[in-house]
């Protein structure tokens, strides 16, 4: 039999929609293939303007940037030397020596003080303190200052004698001004006979026993010299 070309097409488009009309009422995945998830990562750039960035002002962006970066490492490296440093007695005594030389006492006084509560056992911050509260007139300060200082030059030996002259023509001269006298002269005179060579000490003596063989001992003050 023939088939006529016009009965062939008419069969070939009748079975294109039968497949068109099967394929649509198929879910959509089941006709294709879902796409698998991916993680997309967007990574930005710190940035300490809250403004768009612009490249017109990039340069200066980046070097607030660069400036503010040093400035922290500065702050940072500065707290981590003076915390270092205030742990360190040594380099308190000698910020209290500068501050002593610039005539700041009370700010040595400090300086001093918190050296003392690092290392309380250390003759020499006493001794200095001492002759920072001589200058201040707190004599009385002083004296306490200088006997704490000799309870720990001990025992008595040739490596701390001169300390121990020092320590006691500092305290001398302390109580010579709160008008101890005979305690004033006592420390004077253990002090020339621990350092006979000193030839301030032995003027200070003889000032000191000089005045007090005469009624005024008013005079002595502020006459007697600090070794």
């Amino acid at each position: 039999a023939v088939v006529s070309t016009q009965s062939t097409g008419k069969y070939a488009k009748s079975l294109k929609k039968e497949e068109k009309k099967k394929n649509s009422d198929k879910p959509v995945w089941e006709g294709n293939a879902p796409r698998q998830q991916k993680e997309i990562t967007v990574s930005f750039t710190p940035r300490f303007f809250p403004s768009a960035a612009r490249e017109s002002t990039a340069a200066e962006e980046e070097a607030w940037y660069e400036k503010n970066i040093r400035a922290q490492m500065a702050v940072k490296a500065k707290d981590k030397d003076t915390k270092e440093d205030e742990r360190n007695p040594v380099w308190l005594s000698d910020k209290a020596s500068v501050f002593y030389k610039m005539g700041n006492f009370p700010a040595a006084i400090n300086a001093y003080s918190e050296a003392i509560k690092i290392s309380p056992s250390l003759p020499k911050l006493y001794i200095n303190r001492a002759s920072c509260y001589i200058v201040l007139n707190l004599y009385e300060d002083a004296v306490v200052d200088c006997t704490r200082a000799l309870d720990l030059l001990t025992p008595p030996v040739e490596a701390n004698r001169l300390s121990r002259v020092r320590t006691l023509a500092k305290r001398g001269s302390a109580l010579c001004q709160l008008g101890s006298y005979q305690d004033a002269l006592k420390d004077y005179e253990l002090a020339s006979k621990l350092s006979p060579e000193n030839e301030s000490l032995k003027q200070d003596l003889q000032l000191l026993r000089s005045q007090m063989g005469m009624d005024s001992v008013q005079e002595t003050k502020g006459q007697i010299t600090v070794t």
